[in-house]
């Protein structure tokens, strides 16, 4: 048996090297994505949690909120999350207690209702105060690379709000 001679020495390693930073580019990025989802639902998971303890404990206008214990709900979320390079803290949280008249006929005509702000906690309503608590946290998430058209810093922000009354 004669064996045929086809000249194809190299071409797996010419391939290998054309191939291998495209696939690693391609598991960098999925591996970022994959951190800044996980990220993501972490911090989601932060807010959502200290709005339900103030929903709980801080729902009442004359109960004053604790704050405090608020954010250390947020902050037992978020352990998983690690303190970037130049920063106090994991996560930036803001909680709130919001207010807004409800008008009856505003509703009913299809207009809207304005904004709930902290102001209106102090206002007296004719019909009915709608009361919520609301929590905002901020995350800066830092990509692991700076490739081109992939930022290399990602603010997560997440706000959960609760009607309260």
């Amino acid at each position: 048996m004669t064996r045929k001679i086809t000249h194809q020495t190299g071409f797996a390693a010419v391939e290998l090297t054309i191939a291998a930073p495209i696939m690693l580019l391609l598991i960098l990025v999925a591996v970022d994505f994959g951190r800044v989802m996980s990220e993501s639902i972490t911090t989601t998971s932060a807010a959502s949690s200290s709005t339900g303890y103030g929903f709980i404990h801080a729902n009442d206008l004359e109960v004053a909120m604790d704050q405090v214990s608020m954010n250390s709900m947020a902050e037992k979320e978020s352990t998983s999350l690690t303190v970037n390079q130049g920063e106090a803290k994991a996560l930036n949280i803001v909680t709130e207690r919001l207010c807004r008249c409800y008008d009856a006929d505003v509703f009913n005509d299809g207009g809207t209702l304005a904004e709930p702000t902290a102001a209106n906690c102090a206002l007296t309503c004719p019909d009915e105060m709608e009361v919520y608590i609301q929590t905002s946290v901020t995350r800066d998430f830092n990509s692991l690379s700076n490739f081109l058209h992939i930022p290399s810093d990602v603010t997560i922000n997440r706000v959960a709000r609760y009607r309260a009354q």
